[in-house]
């Protein structure tokens, strides 16, 4: 996915976050083949015999409604909205997530070797899930707890994300 690396322009090294605190989970629902008899749902790719679900056209379809993606998205309703979406989720294991952001970067440790800034509110910072670069953010800070060597980004704003 994404093919290729980039090195140049990019900290590639391991980045530590400040998590958003664990939310309210959302209504899932699920749909498969029982729910539409008279339609072909396969649930596994044609020659295969393993049965797959939640990629491609095949298995079982998973929507989560409200949530967390209540705080952003309109509406609320979305694959990655779900508490459980079968290409792997959990809180807080590193798998991918429900839709959520951070709320700071921690820049200790030469994640950011010109940190601390002088002024530090306003800036961007983009950055991407590892792997093939298609879970990305744009965060605007707000400010930078100089204290911890994190940068905090705006409540009102959050991080955008897109695919």
């Amino acid at each position: 996915m994404g093919g290729g690396q980039y090195w140049n322009g990019w900290n590639i090294a391991p980045t530590s976050w400040v998590h958003p605190p664990k939310g309210i989970m959302a209504t899932e629902i699920v749909y498969n083949g029982k729910d539409w008899p008279s339609v072909e749902w396969p649930s596994s790719e044609r020659g295969g015999g393993v049965p797959w679900t939640g990629e491609g056209d095949w298995g079982d379809f998973h929507i989560g409604m409200g949530g967390y993606c209540e705080g952003g998205l309109d509406p609320p309703v979305g694959y990655w909205c779900a508490n459980h979406p079968p290409r792997g989720n959990c809180w807080g294991c590193g798998a991918v997530q429900t839709h959520t952001h951070p709320l700071g970067i921690v820049y200790g440790g030469g994640v950011l070797p010109n940190a601390p800034y002088k002024k530090a509110k306003g800036a961007v910072v983009h950055a991407w899930r590892g792997g093939g670069r298609w879970y990305t953010w744009q965060c605007l800070v707000d400010r930078d707890d100089n204290q911890n060597k994190t940068f905090m980004f705006d409540p009102k704003v959050g991080c955008n994300q897109g695919g």
